[in-house]
């Protein structure tokens, strides 16, 4: 069985019980955002995102990411894209984060790969696609 790993930002959701179908794995805290690393199983993946979205919270913008390969879903309340690893792949996406007032610099989606997240979540198990 494949997993997605996902990247949220607790502030976004209303509710941390927002993600019924999400394993929560590690946290981390940077300044004030707290980022959650998230795994939801493959066949799941779509009805975790619509979960997601209905839960996020409304009086700001803010998106979550999920990777798995080469795939990478970038989920915002009202839209979600998949795209790849890539960021020639990620112009719509972007595009769709800018209008809704994130900054560029925030629409970077990391971690993106499992290295990745191992590192910033400092994590000492390896993670399990």
């Amino acid at each position: 069985m494949r997993h997605y790993f996902g990247i949220v930002i607790e502030q976004s959701l209303r509710s941390p019980d927002v993600l019924p179908q999400a394993q929560i794995i590690a946290r981390k805290q940077v300044g004030t955002w707290r980022f959650l690393l998230t795994s939801v199983v493959e066949s799941e993946i779509d009805e975790h995102i619509r979960t997601l979205q209905a839960g996020m919270v409304t009086d700001d913008n803010w998106y979550a990411h999920y990777f798995l390969g080469e795939e990478l879903v970038v989920v915002f309340r009202d839209a979600s894209f998949r795209v790849t690893t890539d960021p020639a792949t990620w112009g719509p996406a972007v595009d769709h984060g800018l209008r809704s007032g994130i900054p560029m610099k925030q629409l970077d989606f990391k971690p993106r790969t499992v290295p990745d997240a191992e590192a910033f979540f400092a994590l000492e198990v390896p993670l399990q696609p």
